[in-house]
């Protein structure tokens, strides 16, 4: 591992060994080994997806659990074993074309109270994916659990983002912008950090196994006068729901990571954001999954793929 490197590249992979070995090429063809490191943190994969990487990617630096640890606690592992100016969080069903990496490169560099920045990121067919947002708030999560988005034209939702506030300037900034701005909170399916910011306000919280680390992670980086930033110039691929099992297994991830984000952030409507949760989680897997959400286990404890998935 080159240990003054100027980013390290961090992948946390659990069974997409494809994925995994396209992404590495994707990566390899854009950053130089004199100056970065990447860094492959293997959940206990079965597919063969450690022998791959020993076998075709010799430089690639790779820890390998005996156990799914969950994707906070993956990347953590990593961060602490590598020693670069900048790190990369980056699934392996994220591509970077070309160029992106150094745009996120140069908007870090560019202010340094700028401690993330965050690509454009497109599903394979060329879609728009969110990629800007806001923090979750009570009306946002009633609004999707309880199916509103969905009922409504999607002519009246372009007019009622324009009605909502900071909320709606960030649904159009998605589309809209073409320089670099700031935001609540990027994906950490392609997030870019400044390590010095890190070293202040900590790692990810391994309390979550997956999903809204993110966001916590960049909410402690505003709370700390941090800037999060959005890069439209930096385009990322992103192949949305790859690597995960079950619907049932991602509405409980989901459910799980909320109630530790809300209880922490919004503790006086805890009971309310709760209820939302498991309304959501419902409508995520289906009434006929749904049983499997009044099991009390921790998703944790459930054996879920850890790269971080689909934003809701």
């Amino acid at each position: 591992m080159n240990a003054m490197a100027d980013l390290a590249v961090v992948i946390v992979n659990h069974n997409t060994r494809h994925l995994l070995r396209a992404c590495l090429t994707t990566v390899q063809r854009q950053v130089s080994t004199s100056d970065a490191t990447v860094v492959v943190v293997d959940n206990a994969s079965s597919d063969g997806s450690v022998e791959m990487v020993r076998s075709e990617f010799p430089r690639v630096s790779l820890i390998a659990n005996r156990e799914n640890v969950g994707f906070p606690r993956a990347n953590n592992m990593a961060i602490e074993a590598s020693d670069s100016e900048t790190v990369l969080l980056l699934n392996p069903d994220a591509f970077p074309r070309d160029g992106a990496l150094d745009e996120l490169r140069s908007v870090l560099s560019s202010d340094n109270r700028i401690a993330v920045a965050g690509p454009r990121m497109h599903e394979g067919d060329g879609r728009l994916l969110a990629s800007a947002h806001c923090f979750e708030s009570l009306g946002r999560l009633a609004a999707t659990a309880l199916g509103i988005h969905e009922l409504l034209p999607s002519s009246a939702l372009r007019w009622a983002a324009r009605l909502l506030g900071r909320t709606g300037r960030l649904h159009r900034v998605n589309y809209e912008a073409v320089g670099p701005v700031e935001v609540d909170w990027v994906s950490g399916a392609c997030m870019m950090v400044r390590r010095s910011a890190l070293a202040e306000v900590g790692l990810l919280d391994e309390r979550y196994f997956m999903y809204m680390e993110d966001e916590d992670w960049c909410r402690r980086f505003r709370n700390a006068a941090y800037r999060v930033v959005y890069v439209p110039s930096a385009e990322v691929t992103h192949l949305v729901g790859m690597s995960l099992s079950s619907k049932l297994r991602r509405a409980r991830a989901y459910r799980d990571s909320r109630l530790i984000y809300h209880k922490q952030y919004n503790p006086r409507l805890y009971p309310v954001f709760s209820l939302l949760s498991y309304l959501y989680a419902v409508r995520q897997c289906g009434l006929l999954e749904a049983l499997g959400l009044l099991d009390g286990r921790p998703e944790s404890q459930m054996g879920v793929p850890a790269p971080r998935e689909a934003e809701p």
